[in-house]
């Protein structure tokens, strides 16, 4: 289960503990690299021959990479709140203005100021433990990494053509309130991918594992058991 970015594999804690009883789990966090590809080459150098593969947001976008690299190592497909499109024009403006703003006024100010609101529903953002969640996380990504995953998403690939290669049974997963990666970008992914299912979350936001951990358990396992 690869996480986002600014995120740490704290993000699938209650993932961990709902699964871990059936299945072994590993939380790599996202390597230092400067591209996607050499992030997923140097997942795939820790992990089994195969595996099931689950990414949200970037890591969803590492998650596409293993498959160009090694699809026949991969049994199962979650991609959770996330995109197979390249950076748009928008986005990187974005990125670019959060960087200069954290430059000025510090990286957790920013990160409160203008990430959170990204991340969580306005109904999240009143739960006190999940916007801390995320600055506990982002605070361990830190600046410098932040820069590094920043560049890597600037310059990633466009991936929508390989979708249709996708041979492996495949969930497809997004908040209805996902704003950074709306549920009409995976309702496209899962349109093109053969043997995908898509899941749409009712009040949740761009972080699924946060906000609706118990249905996000509930779809994983199934995910997982289905033959």
């Amino acid at each position: 289960m690869i996480p986002g970015h600014l995120l740490t594999s704290e993000l699938w804690k209650q993932q961990e503990q709902h699964l871990r009883p059936h299945y072994p789990c590993i939380l790599p966090e996202i390597p230092e690299a400067e591209t996607i590809r050499e992030m997923a080459s140097m997942i795939l150098d820790q992990i089994p021959e195969s595996f099931f593969l689950a990414g949200l947001s970037m890591g969803g976008m590492i998650a596409l990479e293993i498959l160009n690299i090694a699809s026949e190592r991969v049994l199962k497909l979650a991609l959770l709140d996330t995109t197979a499109g390249p950076e748009t024009m928008e986005r990187s403006r974005q990125r670019t203005e959060f960087l200069e703003d954290a430059e000025r006024q510090g990286f957790e100010k920013t990160i409160e100021q203008r990430w959170i609101d990204l991340m969580l529903t306005e109904e999240g953002r009143k739960q006190e433990e999940l916007p801390q969640a995320i600055m506990r996380m982002a605070s361990k990504v830190g600046l410098e990494r932040c820069r590094q995953q920043v560049r890597a998403l600037m310059a990633r690939q466009d991936n929508r053509e390989m979708l249709t290669s996708i041979s492996c049974p495949t969930l497809v997963v997004c908040g209805e309130e996902d704003v950074l990666t709306p549920p009409e970008i995976h309702r496209e992914m899962a349109e093109n991918i053969p043997n995908a299912r898509l899941e749409l979350i009712p009040g949740c936001g761009h972080l699924t594992p946060l906000e609706a951990p118990d249905r996000l358990n509930d779809l994983m396992l199934e995910w997982l058991e289905k033959a």
